[in-house]
């Protein structure tokens, strides 16, 4: 484990937006998943656009990091890729908590909810470790997260979609309309 103060900090943040790019890939065909298990499901939803969520979210992940990665401060490059992280943690959480309620498979589970999960801790770790944030300010920023684990436990308990996640579908339709006109 020695051999991984030597790495720079910068580079691991790439851990991130990989595994977004292969989580949202695993929810290619999430819209029939909606549909089969939520009783509110997006006006206008559609496959499309929610595959155009998915690759727009992913290229957002990867410009985002390329941008961390070029502030020369590597404390405000950490303090700007922890929201990244804090995206990534929570939807982890929301894949894990939605399979322990369903007891089946959901699309995402596995890069979203496992491989997520242990990514951003991983990341958020070595910016510890490196002494790039302090802890109190790492935790302060995952605290970020809290409201949205509470508002998808409420959702999940009316079988609705995360607040969220319903935001990302109405955007969806949105980038839908723009990219079909």
């Amino acid at each position: 484990m020695e051999f991984l103060n030597l790495i720079n900090i910068k580079p691991l943040f790439f851990i991130i937006p990989c595994v977004l790019l292969i989580h949202e890939m695993e929810e290619w065909n999430i819209y029939e998943f909606h549909k089969q298990s939520y009783s509110s499901v997006i006006d206008g939803e559609t496959k499309l656009g929610g595959r155009l969520w998915l690759i727009f979210l992913s290229l957002t992940g990867f410009l985002w990091t390329i941008v961390c990665s070029f502030i020369p401060n590597t404390t405000v490059s950490a303090l700007v890729m922890m929201f990244l992280v804090d995206f990534v943690l929570l939807n982890a959480i929301q894949h894990i908590g939605l399979t322990a309620k369903t007891k089946k498979y959901n699309p995402g589970f596995i890069f979203g909810g496992i491989f997520g999960l242990f990514s951003a801790c991983f990341v958020v770790w070595r910016i510890i470790a490196a002494n790039t944030l302090p802890v109190w300010a790492a935790a302060a920023l995952l605290c970020l997260i809290i409201p949205g684990i509470i508002e998808s436990a409420i959702s999940s308990k009316k079988n609705k979609l995360p607040k969220m996640v319903e935001w990302i579908l109405q955007f969806s339709c949105k980038l839908e309309k723009i990219m079909t006109e």
